[in-house]
């Protein structure tokens, strides 16, 4: 039997709702890693407060090439890339 154009456009239709659904459900489950993090992820990790992790920032204890340049209107946000603060971090723990 062959499938004619009205099912193939059905069966099309149809996978189109199932991918949908599959990014969708793969969103939820394992959501994307950020490329930058802020003072948050790196205070929680040190065990510091958001404040003082600005300060370490500012005074250079954190490695320059772990800050990404954001800058907002009203004063300095900090947000580190991922991978290197992380990497940063894990030679502080082990070290």
């Amino acid at each position: 039997m062959i499938a004619s154009g009205n099912d193939f456009a059905d069966l099309v239709d149809a996978l189109r709702d199932h991918t949908a659904a599959i990014t969708s459900l793969v969103a939820t489950l394992a959501p994307e890693v950020p490329d930058l993090v802020g003072t948050d992820h790196v205070a929680r990790r040190l065990g510091v407060s958001r404040q003082w992790v600005g300060t370490m920032a500012e005074r250079g204890d954190i490695p320059r090439d772990c800050i990404a340049p954001k800058v907002s209107a009203g004063g300095r946000i900090w947000k580190f890339h991922r991978d290197r603060i992380d990497a940063w971090l894990r030679e502080r723990e082990e070290g």
